[in-house]
């Protein structure tokens, strides 16, 4: 079985994606934090949908994405 995604975890994803300026995924996570605190869980579709959004805005992942985005605008220069 997965690990459960926290509230904490939810609130810094919604966090750093409204400050990398992704407005629909910092409502999402901020909007699951708080179901999951009226709830207590999440289903299984929410719970991999706040995954795949955390992971986009998690610090690695964000840096693996600008330096991707790095190397593909030089090949375009190219």
């Amino acid at each position: 079985m997965e690990q459960d995604i926290t509230y904490e975890q939810l609130k810094d994803a919604a966090a750093r994606a409204d400050r990398a300026g992704d407005n629909y995924a910092g409502r999402i996570l901020l909007s699951m934090s708080d179901k999951l605190m009226k709830w207590g869980k999440l289903t299984l579709r929410q719970t991999d949908f706040a995954r795949s959004l955390i992971e986009r805005h998690s610090p690695r992942e964000n840096g693996l994405t600008v330096l991707k985005a790095m190397k593909n605008f030089k090949r375009k220069l190219k």
